[in-house]
Formats: C-alpha cells, sequence, structure tokens
C-alpha cells in the first residue's frame, strides 16, 4: 500500500500521539518550506534539492502544525532554528569545494561520476534555498 506525502506526514504524527505517555513531550525538527515560496524556487530550488536527497517532499510549518493538532498534539512552542542550520550549511559547501579543488582524486571522481557532481550541486542549492528564504529548519516541542 503506497501512501500520499501528505498521508506520510500524518501517520508520523499519529505514531509520536500514540507512543508518547501523557505529560511527556516531543520535539520535532524539520526542514521545512517557507509558506510562502515561489513557483521559481520551487522549481529551481525545492523540488531538486529533494530529487537530489532523495526526499519525498519538503511540508511548510503550517503543514506541519496541523497535521500535529490533528493527530491529537498540541503545539506547545516553535522555534525557527535556520540561522544556526544555515552556518553549518555554509560550513559543508566551503569543505566540499576545499576538498574537491584541492584534492585531484576527489576532482577526477566529481567529473567522472555524476551523482558526485550532484551532491556539490546540492549542498549549494540548500544553502542559496536557506539565504533566500525558501526553506528554513523549525524545532518544536508537542505533548
Amino acid at each position: 500500500m503506497r501512501f500520499t506525502r501528505r498521508q506520510q506526514r500524518a501517520l508520523y504524527f499519529q505514531e509520536i500521539c500514540r507512543v508518547l505517555k501523557p505529560g511527556h513531550r516531543a520535539c520535532i525538527t524539520a526542514w521545512l518550506a517557507d509558506d510562502r515560496a515561489g513557483a521559481i524556487a520551487g522549481r529551481y530550488l525545492l523540488e531538486p534539492i529533494c530529487r537530489e536527497g532523495r526526499l519525498p517532499g519538503m511540508g511548510t510549518p503550517t503543514d506541519y502544525h496541523r497535521l500535529a493538532e490533528a493527530a491529537g498534539l498540541r503545539v506547545t512552542a516553535y522555534e525557527d532554528i535556520t540561522p544556526q542550520v544555515r552556518k553549518t550549511w555554509a560550513i559543508c559547501l566551503w569543505r566540499v569545494l576545499t576538498f574537491v579543488f584541492f584534492s585531484r582524486r576527489m576532482a577526477i571522481l566529481v567529473v567522472r561520476q555524476s551523482r558526485h557532481a550532484v551532491f556539490v550541486f546540492s549542498v549549494a542549492r540548500i544553502l542559496i534555498a536557506y539565504y533566500v528564504g525558501s526553506i528554513g529548519a523549525m524545532a518544536c516541542s508537542s505533548f
């Protein structure tokens, strides 16, 4: 049986609700598409990031909030952790590029195997998406 992305996410929140003991909390962190991300960002950033990263798709903060509440969870806190996560991707891109440009073996590997080149572009695309506000990272607590 195949589920849609929305059904998979709904099942995820339902499972959290099922296993969470009364009075306890769950903390969820996720990459999320911005609710206002436009068609251009979707086409050139979000869709390729999902395809290259083999992600079924990204929800939005609104999607996650609604799904959590529909599963019986109450969102008690929400924190946008995008600035901290964005720094990590800048470091990742710097390290990947340094490795590719200063390692002859890695440069040859990237040129010969497209899946490695895709990884380099994906890291850059993720960082760009963070800086233009197309994606963000959130942490929310529910119980």
